[in-house]
């Protein structure tokens, strides 16, 4: 197979096809090729076509460091957290997609078997295992390669705050409009939606009238975004960035939001950090490297 039939395969409708070419691109791909790679892989559903394309990705010239001149992290971690982000991505789809179909083939049978079903804590109790499941599935794409591209920063965060304000939150945006910046716009989302959700969540709970504030801007260095509210404050444990970590009710959450967020951000090589605020609540601080 020629390299341009393979790559012209990526985009066929059929999952088979589109396989043929990812594994194909396997040996033929160039550094040419890499940002039609990275564009695929963000969008292609099947796990076995994802995990060739990531294979063929790693046979082109990467490109330049994203890291800060400023970061202190030695090649070893750097390499570490490329492998871990690897095994992250590639297993978690494989997991979900086998969950999946277990699932669905439950569902089904429930149905059939049990008159009750449409009612039931059975029902309900599954319902969070695919909330759990898709959780992990985002957790897989957080540490997929980033599609780098420029967006409008300010834009991002209001279509972000909109879908919050529905909810009934008080949401302040502080920063210059537009601000074009560099960078995956879906990790950046990512990120942000998860920020604002603890936020909006944080101030219901402890019952305050203070709105939750988003502000933004970038420097000679990095981009930045922060989520600042006047909530509940932030919980004493230090572990709430691990897997299935939460100080919430676990019926309705499943302790990834936070290990999601973190893992997007390692993907773009940047930092996030949780504070807590000298009148109370949290400062949620997000940052990449221009």
């Amino acid at each position: 197979m020629e390299r341009e039939e393979a790559l012209a395969l990526l985009g066929s409708s059929e999952a088979h096809e589109r396989l043929r070419g990812a594994r194909a691109l396997a040996d033929l791909a160039t550094s040419e090729d890499r940002d039609v790679l990275v564009r695929a892989l963000r969008s292609e559903p099947d796990v076995w076509t994802r995990s060739a394309l990531r294979r063929a990705l790693r046979t082109t010239v990467p490109p330049a460091p994203l890291i800060a001149e400023s970061s202190r992290v030695s090649e070893s971690e750097l390499a570490y957290a490329d492998f871990y982000a690897k095994a992250v991505e590639e297993t978690s789809a494989r997991v979900v997609h086998e969950l999946n179909r277990l699932v669905g083939r439950v569902k089904v049978a429930a149905r059939a078997e049990w008159p009750a079903w449409e009612g039931s804590r059975t029902r309900d109790e599954l319902a969070r295992l695919e909330a759990l499941m898709a959780a992990i599935e985002r957790l897989g794409r957080a540490a997929a390669v980033p599609a780098i591209e420029e967006f409008d920063l300010a834009g991002l965060v209001a279509s972000s705050v909109r879908s919050e304000i529905e909810e009934g939150a008080r949401i302040e945006m502080i920063g210059r409009e537009p601000l074009l910046v560099v960078g995956d716009p879906y990790l950046v989302d990512l990120v942000l939606q998860n920020g604002l959700r603890n936020a909006v969540e944080a101030v219901q709970q402890a019952g305050s009238d203070e709105p939750v504030i988003v502000s933004w801007g970038d420097t000679d260095r990095d981009c930045w975004f922060t989520v600042a509210d006047r909530g509940s404050g932030l919980p004493v444990r230090r572990d709430l960035f691990q897997l299935g970590v939460t100080t919430k009710d676990r019926a309705v959450h499943s302790g990834v939001g936070l290990a999601i967020a973190r893992q997007a951000v390692q993907s773009l090589a940047g930092s996030l950090s949780l504070s807590g605020r000298d009148e109370g609540g949290v400062l949620y601080e997000v940052r990449w490297p221009r």
